[in-house]
């Protein structure tokens, strides 16, 4: 999360601009990841509709909850 902060800090933009990058990405990163570990874990195990649900709720809660929050979170903490 800070190499994602410093990148977004770095960019010639408004503050408030690179803050709604950073949380943009860091979203997108928190549900890229559980995506491909249950893509692996679905080749094993088979993808039925149990698969479906639980890898919508990892995906989902994993996207709000460490993505969104954690990524406001960790901004307001930061100095600008």
């Amino acid at each position: 999360m800070r190499k994602l902060w410093n990148c977004a800090m770095q960019k010639q933009w408004r503050y408030t601009t690179k803050v709604y990058w950073f949380l943009f990405m860091n979203t997108i990163f928190a549900i890229v990841i559980p995506l491909i570990l249950c893509l692996i874990v679905g080749t094993v195990t088979g993808y039925n509709t149990q698969w479906i649900e639980w890898t919508t709720i990892l995906i989902g809660y994993s996207g709000l909850g460490f993505g969104f929050f954690g990524g406001i979170l960790f901004s307001m903490n930061e100095n600008h």
